[in-house]
């Protein structure tokens, strides 16, 4: 109980004491009649709605585009196929106060207004959002794919499969069914997400019907960027009420898609009468209504009338203009699934994954030519991007000058702090979880509840009962509950880790020592952590990089300038898009010298203490 209870602690209490506790010191009354009409509000409809679009066009693209590009490269030479490798893995490292901003710069020297339209400003934060998730995806399949014997794919090629079959007959099948879990919860993250949007776009456009007393939202607002503008307005103790409500509305949303989407990958069509509810509560749109029929043929195997259907409803709903987010992941569904001429298909969906692939490509190399010549430039505000004449004129170091000049190291220092905090903290706890988890099995079961409970909470849904509770107790401005917070968001792949890392060590070892008598605390410090020291290294690495790079547990609990990590720093200077005067030059110093400083405290540390543990 000792080992496990560290780990219970923090995340009870980071969850859900938060939750009951600013429940009871604002004097929140649970109001049925307030959900209702929460739920019934124009505004929360909108960024729900945009979110569910949102992550799940996000998701399958990145993944479908991810597995094609992992697919291309393990047909390339060794050189090019490591370069690749080497560009995605700088581009999964980047921050997201970095590579964010970075794209805003291309996007606006690409288009003068990207939320000139709603259309325009919701494919914007969805390129956005790509360019910054392909790289682990892609990165992951490329592992499993080369771990497959090379027979299997030879097999296929002698009877006759060609490049296209193979990828959809072999490569993507085993994708698929190991990216299941990644793909639940890269779809949760993103229905809560607050990066893209609020760096990108502000949530705008707004629209005229997500002009509610409870909230304003618009194309590019999602259900965590609601909440996190809804929490600005929380002095008045009435508030609490609403603010407690609307985030407990936002958490059943968030359960409720989470058990749809795992019943969606298990027995898709087995969800029809859930389907027909769904339609009926949130939207009542015609076309959606037009739609329905399809999944009841579907499982009646008509594929003839489940076509009809399909191109009946997507019609009357693009006619009316009643397209719901379940209409179009539907229509998603079955064009996947039910082409009539599904080789011809599949052939095009390649394709046009290696063109985005190939885009990705070219973006990436261009995002990271453009910050390093950003940092020498002597611009002020956004340049265009420089011909190749004139892209060496004008160089100086004064934006790395004006860094120091600045007290920027006293930002370096904040994150270096929260960074290790988190890290040494987060191998003591969840190592002790996951040793307590292998030792007894219903601290292990215990231990996926609460996994499952923090995979679902630990987005702005927790954050606006933990400021809440922060600003009553006079927790704000301190790094600890920053720390905690990034431990809780860090719980669910930081113990799966350390689980199967303690899983996989030798029990000899173990035995020996209990025979010589040593205790449960000198067998896990002497004989099992030492064992596991190798992913202990990366499980540290792992936490230390998300505390340095943590953006809104900063944002939503520091606001004296002292104590701001760089994240913030850089986010005054170009992050904003909302900026009248930003500092472009700045801010691209500042992120090349915060990506270095990152490299060189991270990199040397797996080799060193791989070093120490065989050497000891």
């Amino acid at each position: 109980m000792t080992f496990f209870l560290p780990f219970f602690l923090l995340i009870a209490g980071m969850t859900l004491f938060p939750a009951v506790f600013s429940a009871i010191a604002g004097q929140a009354q649970i109001r049925f009649d307030l959900f209702w009409t929460l739920f019934q509000d124009g505004a929360f409809r909108i960024s729900a709605q945009v979110s569910a679009l949102y992550a799940f066009i996000a998701t399958l693209s990145v993944f479908f585009c991810g597995t094609t590009l992992a697919y291309l490269l393990i047909r390339l030479r060794r050189f090019w196929r490591k370069a690749v490798a080497l560009l995605l893995f700088v581009i999964w490292a980047l921050p997201s106060f970095v590579s964010l901003p970075i794209f805003r710069a291309l996007l606006l020297n690409t288009i003068e207004n990207p939320i000139a339209s709603e259309i325009q400003a919701f494919c914007s934060i969805l390129v956005g959002r790509f360019w910054v998730d392909l790289p682990v995806v892609a990165l992951i399949a490329l592992a499993l794919f080369e771990e497959l014997p090379p027979s299997y794919e030879e097999s296929m090629r002698l009877e006759g499969a060609g490049t296209v079959d193979r990828f959809f007959s072999l490569f993507f099948q085993i994708a698929q069914k190991s990216l299941v879990g990644y793909l639940c919860v890269s779809f949760l993250d993103l229905m809560r997400d607050v990066n893209v949007p609020m760096m990108i776009t502000e949530g705008r456009p707004l629209s005229y019907a997500g002009f509610t007393p409870y909230g304003i939202a618009g194309a590019t607002t999602t259900l965590g960027f609601f909440l996190k503008n809804n929490l600005l307005d929380f002095a008045a103790t009435d508030s609490w009420t609403f603010l407690w409500s609307q985030n407990a509305l936002v958490t059943v949303t968030l359960l409720a898609g989470f058990w749809f989407l795992n019943r969606m990958f298990k027995r898709p069509e087995k969800t029809f009468g859930i389907w027909l509810g769904l339609e009926i509560v949130w939207s009542f749109s015609l076309g959606s209504l037009l739609f329905l029929p399809a999944f009841f043929f579907r499982d009646w195997h008509r594929r003839g009338h489940l076509r009809a259907c399909a191109i009946i409803a997507l019609g009357a709903s693009l006619i009316l203009r009643q397209l719901s987010p379940s209409t179009v992941i539907l229509c998603f569904y079955l064009l996947f699934r039910l082409f009539p001429f599904q080789r011809a298909f599949d052939r095009l969906l390649f394709f046009f994954n290696v063109a985005l692939a190939v885009l990705w490509i070219a973006m990436s190399g261009g995002a990271l030519g453009f910050l390093v010549w950003l940092s020498f430039s002597r611009y002020r505000y956004l340049p265009p991007f420089p011909g190749i004449a004139d892209a060496f004129k004008g160089l100086s170091w004064n934006n790395y000058v004006y860094l120091f000049d600045s007290g920027f190291l006293v930002n370096l220092k904040n994150s270096l702090w929260l960074g290790l905090g988190s890290g040494l903290l987060g191998v003591l706890v969840f190592s002790m979880a996951a040793y307590a988890a292998l030792k007894n099995s219903r601290y292990h079961t215990f231990a996926k509840g609460l996994i499952g409970l923090t995979l679902v909470m630990a987005g702005m849904n927790t954050f606006v009962p933990l400021v809440l509770t922060l600003d009553a107790l006079g927790g704000l401005n301190r790094f600890l509950p920053i720390v905690l917070a990034i431990l809780n968001q860090s719980a669910p792949i930081a113990f799966m880790t350390a689980y199967a890392a303690f899983r996989q060590t030798d029990p000899t070892y173990a035995e020996l020592g209990q025979i010589d008598g040593a205790s449960r605390w000198q067998l896990f410090w002497k004989i099992v952590f030492p064992l596991a020291f190798p992913t202990v290294a990366v499980l540290f690495l792992y936490i230390f990089i998300r505390g340095w790079s943590s953006f809104i547990a900063p944002l939503l609990l520091i606001s004296s300038p002292e104590k701001y990590p760089v994240s913030l720093r850089l986010y005054d200077w170009a992050g904003n898009p909302g900026l009248h005067h930003t500092r472009w030059g700045l801010f691209a110093a500042g992120a090349l010298l915060t990506v270095t400083m990152m490299a060189v405290c991270s990199i040397p540390l797996p080799a060193l203490w791989r070093k120490r543990w065989s050497s000891g």
